[in-house]
């Protein structure tokens, strides 16, 4: 399954079009069509490995996390973690990049961030337009092309249920949910 696939749908698509005019007046940076219809469409700040990975453990009478992500181009570098919503993008990039970095000039917003102090970042401008990099200070290459688009990303972005962390013999086909409750249960028998 692709991160693609989990994310919830907007209900309030008309709400966070107004936000999302109101960033581009405010810092000049006007969103690419993918990236703008991703954010118009999608719940960014939808935690999927809350819903998704977390199984009771009857072993431990614990919640467990069971779900491995990785990034299908890339599986041991990007190892996504959250997006960040439009209040948080020019606040973050303030506090990682200092004014006279070069990724000021270079057409880019972070609107994520993954492991090892790697961000997520859109071009903006009409020659990276949509295209999806990664960003890493602590790397020898600092900026890496990733996609051409936020889809793109997600749908390489590989969601798969680690049964290492299940019961011996358990698979993922063993997993079922109680109605209203925000967890799995492996099935006993």
């Amino acid at each position: 399954m692709n991160y693609l696939d989990l994310f919830k749908v907007r209900s309030n698509a008309q709400q966070i079009r107004q936000k999302i005019a109101e960033f581009e007046k405010e810092t000049n940076v006007v969103f690419p069509p993918y990236f703008r219809v991703f954010i118009e469409n999608y719940d960014s700040l939808y935690n999927i490995g809350e819903e998704l990975g977390i199984f009771y453990d009857n072993r431990f009478q614990r919640k467990r996390n069971m779900i491995f992500t990785y990034y299908s181009n890339d599986r041991d570098n990007i190892l996504f973690q959250n997006l960040f919503n439009l209040d948080e993008i020019i606040p973050n990039m303030k506090a990682v990049y200092p004014k006279d970095h070069e990724i000021w000039q270079q057409d880019f917003i972070a609107f994520g961030e993954c492991a090892f102090q790697i961000y997520l970042l859109v071009g903006v401008g009409e020659h990276n337009k949509d295209k999806i990099y990664a960003e890493a200070a602590t790397e020898k290459v600092k900026l890496r092309f990733l996609c051409d688009n936020i889809f793109d990303f997600f749908r390489d972005y590989i969601v798969e249920v680690d049964e290492s962390c299940l019961p011996a013999g358990k698979t993922a086909n063993d997993l079922y949910k109680n109605w209203g409750e925000d967890f799995w249960r492996v099935r006993e028998e």
